[in-house]
């Protein structure tokens, strides 16, 4: 799922840009071989310039994405919108030239700009559902919050109010998705922060002698000190408060689903078997943890919906929630 709180930065991630990116990518230099001097010089072939790939000739009239919700409800995205998006994309020169240094386009720009529609579309929907609409105060915040991501593709001292101007009708596409998610999230609760502890073991058995032992009497933390295998072990298992988003799914239920003080487990992960403690569960009040709720919200809206792409453009993956380039 497009997972930016500024959807730009997927664009540049799928773009390659960054400032370190094409030190990262490009191969290092090799020595030169010995001349001999009465050899005749090795011909080179300059490299081609980098340029974008030309825009997919596209139908104006047709629909690029047909999005069916279990109510009945439909968003369309026409050709003509994906069209336009990638025109203003291309006009934005400034941009460009950051995705040709950093080695040019590595999945069609038409797939990047349809992921963007769809959500915006369906953002849209949510958002009339709910009575919302976007504020000159959503639009506001949002221009910042975009400058503030451009300004590491430009350096230390990047400009990224300047940069997002120059973007121009790209720029303010972003930013208005931007200002969608801004607003869903302000007639949202609090996100939760869960405060975790956990004791990760190798087996099983380990995993429930560390319940029982627990159970008997034994510190929590000490056990984890004494026994757990993962790198917050030291700390007694503290992985501090957070949202579970960042935790993989076995791990995100059982915390979700957990009582304040209660031990959970055995949970088995890829990582092992885990035995866990939520301390505490605590609100979210940044701004980044209500902008966060928007996305999951807007993940669980598109991921009940049937999407139909235009082949052209390739097919929907409903499990990333992106198309899939053809």
């Amino acid at each position: 799922m497009i997972c930016l709180a500024a959807v730009l930065a997927l664009l540049a991630a799928s773009c390659g840009v960054s400032r370190d990116s094409a030190l990262e990518t490009s191969p290092p230099p090799t020595a030169a071989p010995p001349v001999d001097d009465q050899s005749a010089p090795a011909e080179t072939t300059p490299p081609e310039p980098l340029s974008l790939p030309d825009p997919i000739g596209l139908d104006p009239s047709g629909n690029a994405a047909v999005v069916s919700f279990p109510d009945g409800s439909e968003v369309i995205v026409t050709n003509e919108d994906i069209l336009q998006a990638d025109q203003d994309f291309r006009d934005s020169a400034t941009f460009v030239n950051l995705v040709l240094q950093s080695g040019g386009v590595r999945v069609p720009i038409e797939n990047v700009l349809i992921d963007q529609a769809i959500l915006r579309a369906t953002l849209d929907q949510m958002l009339d559902d709910r009575g919302l609409t976007v504020t000159d105060a959503n639009r506001a915040q949002a221009r910042d919050e975009v400058a503030q991501s451009l300004a590491p593709l430009l350096g230390p001292e990047g400009d990224g109010v300047k940069l997002l101007d120059e973007l121009g009708a790209y720029g303010d596409l972003v930013a208005d998705l931007q200002g969608q998610l801004i607003s869903l999230s302000s007639d949202l609760p609090p996100a939760q922060l869960a405060c975790v502890r956990h004791i990760l073991l190798a087996t099983e058995e380990e995993a429930q002698t560390a319940i029982d032992d627990i159970a008997g009497g034994a510190d929590f933390s000490e056990v984890a000190i004494e026994r757990s295998t993962g790198p917050s072990g030291p700390s007694g298992g503290d992985l501090g408060c957070a949202s579970t988003t960042g935790y993989v799914p076995e791990f995100a239920a059982a915390v979700d689903a957990a009582t304040v003080g209660e031990v959970v487990g055995p949970v088995q992960t890829d990582f092992g078997f885990h035995v866990i403690i939520v301390d505490a569960f605590e609100d979210d009040i940044a701004s980044s943890g209500q902008l966060t709720g928007a996305q999951r919200l807007a993940e669980e809206r598109l991921g009940t919906a049937t999407v139909t792409i235009d082949p052209q453009l390739g097919s929907w993956d409903p499990v990333s929630l992106v198309v899939i380039p053809a």
